[in-house]
């Protein structure tokens, strides 16, 4: 009976600590309309379209956090410089971004700092199309000049 009892427990303890490192980074898909979507996000969110320059890491560990650089191709909200400094926590459940690769950026100024989460609906470029269509028109782009490297 004590050796159930103690597999029980075992099995229960593990349950707790790994199951929330699976389903933990999950996000709840919002199904509203794109335009509700970007009506509800708060004044401090941060909207922008550009390309992923470079990821750096703190030491260089997976659950580190990272600071990203992100050349600016089209702004929307609390934008107004070709280039941003994007902060993470890092973990298993960041965001992902890949050098070189387009995102529509959706973060948060917290502390003067542009924050990116994962479920904060950054997306790779490519999937947005909607959420871009109902931003319309960009408040802020770059001269060519200032960032090159968007095309």
């Amino acid at each position: 009976m004590r050796r159930l009892l103690a597999s029980t427990m075992s099995i229960a303890i593990a349950a707790v600590v790994l199951v929330p490192s699976v389903v933990g980074c999950e996000c709840a898909e919002d199904k509203r309309p794109a335009k509700e979507r970007i009506k509800a996000l708060p004044p401090s969110a941060v909207i922008a379209s550009g390309r992923v320059i470079k990821v750096e890491r703190g030491s260089g560990g997976p659950y580190d956090p990272y600071t990203t650089t992100f050349a600016v191709g089209r702004a929307w909200r609390n934008v107004d410089t070709p280039t941003l400094f994007l902060f993470s926590n890092g973990g298993e459940c960041d965001m992902g971004f890949k050098e070189g690769k387009e995102y529509l950026l959706i973060g948060y100024l917290e502390g003067g700092r542009v924050i990116v989460r994962q479920c904060s609906e950054t997306l790779p470029l490519n999937d947005a199309g909607p959420l871009v269509k109902a931003l319309g028109a960009p408040s802020y782009v770059p001269a060519p000049k200032q960032n090159p490297s968007i095309k």
